[in-house]
């Protein structure tokens, strides 16, 4: 096969550069894309934040799917204000730490295999303001901690809360809480609301010898020390309630 008209010197110089610059703009790509779970590697700019967030959303979905838990089509794992754009220049740090804090925690529930999961919050990021204009899926990443349930704000220490909702049952909850205990650093659950499941179709049982369905709404933070001597946070075992 010849190519005509027949290639130049200065043509093919031309075509390498093109090619050396396509590569760099695909360089972040490949780096966010291929990025470890559980990465603690901040993304140096907006762009890499929003590559890295996308990323850490196809994982979870694909996770989910192979286990067969349940979720939303459009689940965003706590992140549907980012689904089109990365963080404000900033927040970029706070907001990938809750995604590197998710993805541990959501990566052992989905292990655990709930029927399915039905949302997940966090809570907003220090420095970031409410915003009027923000769109509903973007609020319903956020909620606020309870003052009730809130820790002792120490010197050094930083502390990030998120709470989950699942549908599954109590096997499903024991092995979540177990997982989250032997995670490395402090995960510390702070509250469990429990709600039986309505039957699919009224008055309808439940099958003979399957477990009923609960639907769990769990509230946890992550504890990261950032001075070498903080303090270990002493708390009471929070109850579950019905």
């Amino acid at each position: 096969m010849r190519l005509k008209p027949s290639p130049t010197e200065s043509g093919l110089a031309k075509l390498n550069l093109r090619i050396e610059g396509i590569e760099a703009d695909l360089a972040p790509l490949r780096r966010h894309f291929t990025r470890p779970a559980g990465s603690t590697t901040v993304p140096g700019s907006r762009a890499e934040a929003y590559f890295a967030l996308r990323a850490y959303m196809s994982r979870l979905q694909a996770a989910a799917l192979k286990m067969s838990v349940g979720h939303r089509p459009e689940e965003r794992w706590g992140f549907a204000a980012h689904q089109h754009e990365g963080p404000p220049d900033g927040l970029g740090a706070n907001v990938y730490a809750q995604c590197v804090d998710l993805e541990r925690t959501l990566s052992a529930l989905i292990e655990a295999k709930p029927a399915r999961i039905e949302r997940v919050q966090r809570e907003r990021p220090t420095g970031q303001a409410p915003d009027l204009r923000r769109s509903a899926g973007d609020e319903a990443d956020f909620f606020s901690l309870a003052p009730g349930l809130a820790l002792p704000v120490r010197s050094g220490v930083d502390v990030r809360a998120y709470r989950v909702t699942f549908v599954g049952d109590r096997d499903v909850l024991r092995t979540w809480l177990n997982r989250l205990a032997g995670l490395p650093g402090p995960v510390i659950v702070r509250d469990v609301i429990a709600e039986p499941v309505a039957a699919v179709r009224e008055r309808e049982e439940p099958a003979l010898g399957m477990p009923a369905l609960t639907r769990f709404t769990v509230t946890y933070v992550e504890v990261v020390k950032n001075g070498e001597s903080a303090p270990e946070p002493e708390l009471a075992r929070p109850e579950e309630r019905r």
